[in-house]
């Protein structure tokens, strides 16, 4: 698990702790802490989203460079001076 998931899991576990207490705990607190159970909610939803897309992701990725690696050897020739913008009169 990477850290943008693992990050997503602990604010989704806080909000729903936090939550939870608020809710089924005194009545006392505050009301508007109750919104932690909706952002833990959706916080938890975009933990799962990330955890099931980061295999294809990382899939993509190989494919990818696969294909520039197999693209590199047929690509024409450009100088540096080229990918820099520079005009063909300027000496170096």
């Amino acid at each position: 698990m990477t850290r943008i998931p693992r990050a997503l899991l602990a604010v989704s576990l806080t909000a729903f702790a936090v939550g939870s207490v608020v809710t089924f705990g005194s009545p006392e607190i505050p009301v508007g802490w109750t919104v932690g159970m909706p952002v833990g909610a959706i916080f938890f939803g975009l933990f799962l989203v990330t955890f099931m897309l980061q295999k294809e992701v990382a899939r993509f990725d190989e494919e990818e460079l696969r294909r520039l690696e197999l693209a590199a050897p047929t690509a024409p020739y450009r100088s540096a001076r080229m990918w820099m913008g520079c005009a063909s009169s300027v000496k170096l």
